[in-house]
């Protein structure tokens, strides 16, 4: 049976050594030989795990880089975000100005609306009342003319019945706009 260090079998409490052959069918080496043959071998070992820390040194940098090149478009997002948010708040806060700006603008043309109807309706009913003045005088001095048998004249003192009736229309009017 083999021992754990490979160097000798246990034959019942005596130790001897192994011989073993090579592919070649050479004996092991021996002493300075086998110093040296394991020598190599932690050489060679102590490289490949140079070699491999190494590459995980290397991948450690590398997701280091990954993770600090997250995070740099994580603030950059982040601050684009805020910006963003920031510009949203504004144009909210200036469309609510607008809408309310529109909505008393809106109110306002519906008052002048009204405004305007209310003058047009005591425009005709001016204009009802003035056309209903001139009828009024016009039949007056239909009368008078009837009564008098003559046109007025100047020569009289008195007006002529269309003076009359242009005298009397600014104050139909000034009364009316008042």
């Amino acid at each position: 049976m083999l021992t754990s260090t490979g160097f000798g079998v246990n034959t019942g409490g005596r130790t001897s050594p192994i011989v073993h052959s090579t592919s070649s069918g050479r004996p092991p080496p021996q002493g300075e030989a086998l110093r040296s043959l394991i020598q190599d071998r932690q050489r060679e070992v102590s490289d490949l795990h140079a070699l491999e820390v190494a590459g995980l040194e290397k991948q450690v940098h590398e997701q280091k880089m990954a993770l600090e090149d997250a995070a740099k478009q994580q603030e950059t997002l982040a601050a684009d975000f805020a910006f963003n948010l920031t510009l949203i708040a504004e144009r909210d806060a200036e469309l609510s100005a607008f809408e309310t700006a529109f909505q008393d603008l809106r109110q306002e043309l519906h008052d002048r609306d009204g405004a305007l109807s209310a003058s047009m309706q005591q425009c005709a009913s001016l204009q009802e009342a003035l056309l209903a003045a001139e009828q009024q005088v016009a039949a007056r001095q239909q009368s008078e003319r009837n009564k008098h048998g003559s046109k007025w004249t100047k020569q009289s003192g008195q007006a002529t019945p269309q003076r009359a009736a242009n005298a009397t229309r600014p104050k139909l009017l000034g009364k009316l706009w008042q």
